[in-house]
């Protein structure tokens, strides 16, 4: 299989391409590139956004445009690594599920760095040997939509503050 090389741009324009695909995978270069990328938008918003107000808006909306295409990109890093989507789900449950049955915070905290580690080799992991094709499967669609629910919980309560606000 030959490996496509991506630079920043085409990284960045490809993860919006396929804004919701899981299937198949994304190399080291390309979610790094796409990463980095995010990473200095984010940054100049931020310095931005101490001049004027309107740049920290704008934030929240560019965080809100690249959380799907972040996620997606994750997914199909993981597929690269050889690792998948459930891998992914239980470093992100597995603190809250800690969470919720210990008070013990210096355990919690020290499990959910240890997670970190984990997900941060993943991302960072070889590409293994995989198939030409990954096709996704209702399961891990099913999965993929469970990872976006702080999405959608997020945009339900942007719009909840805005109609109460709107009311007054």
């Amino acid at each position: 299989m030959k490996e496509t090389i991506l630079g920043f741009k085409s990284s960045f324009i490809k993860a919006y391409k396929e804004y919701f695909t899981i299937s198949g995978y994304s190399s080291r270069k390309e979610f790094w590139s796409f990463f980095l990328v995010n990473l200095l938008v984010i940054v100049l918003f931020l310095l931005l956004a101490k001049i004027h107000m309107i740049f920290a808006l704008l934030l929240g909306l560019y965080i809100l445009a690249t959380y799907i295409p972040i996620m997606s990109l994750t997914v199909r890093r993981f597929n690269d690594a050889g690792k998948g989507i459930y891998t992914l789900l239980a470093i992100s449950i597995i603190p809250s599920v800690l969470q919720a049955l210990t008070n013990n915070l210096t355990v919690n905290n020290f499990i959910t760095f240890l997670l970190g580690l984990y997900y941060f080799y993943i991302l960072l992991r070889d590409t293994r040997e995989h198939p030409a094709e990954k096709t996704a499967t209702i399961g891990e669609k099913i999965v993929y939509v469970i990872l976006l629910l702080p999405l959608v919980a997020l945009v339900l309560a942007i719009a909840g503050a805005i109609s109460t606000k709107m009311m007054l």
